[in-house]
């Protein structure tokens, strides 16, 4: 579908736009199903992994793209920006998913069940702004949604201060001690995730203070 031998043409960019935020809200799904349904881990993981290749061959086509064409419908640092923050939210997915089957989590816990739902919203925001690129009349309905975006991501930051503040308060045994650094670190990529959702507002909300 995003091979060497597509047209060149301006829409395409737009197409591998909307093709990488579709990959990130399936994955941002997949992993809402993982952490909700604990259960067929090694199926589930293999999803997330195959929608992790995706978001790569998304972003090496859109670099590919951009070599080969000498007219950008947005400035080229725009473009890769863009595309590479949508990936680096299914990266940061896939990290924590991987982490989980690593250190062997017997269960996840409710703050990595809420940062998920999170990752879901701000997905799924993420998927109805990408389209108003496509004409710069509607450009500036993206700006409610980053907003929207940037209030999605403060949550995440509470969730992840309030875990934080809980997970080594009251350590009985140095195996309490390890798990708390285990879900530290997968923690930080849930939130990572969230933050990078964040970044690819940042890069739209320039996009339109630009072209809208």
């Amino acid at each position: 579908m995003f091979g060497l031998n597509l047209i060149p043409r301006d829409a395409r960019f737009y197409d591998y736009f909307e093709a990488a935020g579709a990959n990130l809200l399936a994955t941002a799904r997949a992993l809402d199903d993982l952490l909700g349904a604990y259960s067929d881990v090694p199926a589930k993981l293999e999803r997330l992994k195959e929608l992790e290749r995706t978001g790569d061959t998304i972003t090496r086509d859109v670099m590919r793209a951009l070599n080969r064409t000498f007219i950008t419908p947005l400035d080229r640092e725009d473009i890769t920006a863009l595309v590479r923050a949508l990936d680096d939210v299914v990266d940061k997915a896939w990290a924590a998913a991987v982490r989980l089957d690593l250190y062997a989590i017997q269960e996840p816990t409710e703050t990595a069940r809420r940062l998920a739902h999170t990752l879901v919203a701000m997905a799924e925001a993420l998927t109805r702004a990408l389209p108003f690129l496509r004409h710069r009349g509607e450009m500036q309905q993206i700006i409610p949604i980053t907003e929207e975006l940037d209030r999605l991501e403060t949550e995440a930051d509470e969730h992840l201060r309030a875990a934080l503040g809980q997970l080594f308060a009251n350590p009985h045994t140095l195996e309490d001690v390890v798990l708390g650094v285990k879900w530290r670190e997968i923690y930080d990529f849930l939130e990572g995730a969230t933050d990078m959702a964040d970044d690819a507002a940042n890069v739209l909300e320039s996009i339109v203070l630009k072209h809208g």
